[in-house]
């Protein structure tokens, strides 16, 4: 198997370790994904993050990319929507806990297995929430 040596840690690892790009000339990146996830999970890019979602541009981008999420998937936003109006409204109640795992505590995402069927939920925390759209890919 072909390995290629992360710039970041200086570690040789397999091919698989490394996210695609289309920018870097081996068509992978240079930086591992454990290195990625570190450095995107430091203070520094969270607090740099924070300052551009609230500046103008940020704000702008924002709202921009929603509106072309909206209009690119009409179907997903209004089952979105009807979920919300529905807790909302007290038709459904969002539970305390997972209903994959059983964790309480954290927030419970409504996973649509369907989204023709609008308030047919699954409801389970965002780490089993990421495992579900895995395995529909």
């Amino acid at each position: 198997m072909n390995t290629k040596k992360c710039t970041k840690c200086f570690e040789e690892k397999t091919l698989d370790c490394f996210s695609k790009s289309s920018k870097s000339p081996g068509g992978l990146n240079y930086w591992c994904k454990d290195c990625y996830r570190k450095y995107n999970q430091s203070d520094h890019v969270k607090e740099s993050r924070k300052r551009y979602y609230k500046s103008e541009i940020g704000k702008k981008k924002r709202l921009d990319a929603t509106a072309r999420n909206r209009e690119k998937y009409p179907n997903k936003w209004a089952t979105r929507q009807a979920v919300h109006h529905a807790i909302d409204m007290g038709y459904i109640k969002r539970p305390n806990e997972c209903s994959i795992c059983g964790i309480s505590g954290v927030l419970i995402h409504a996973h649509h297995p369907d989204y023709s069927k609008r308030l047919d939920v699954v409801w389970c925390c965002e780490h089993c929430h990421k495992k579900l759209h895995l395995e529909m890919k």
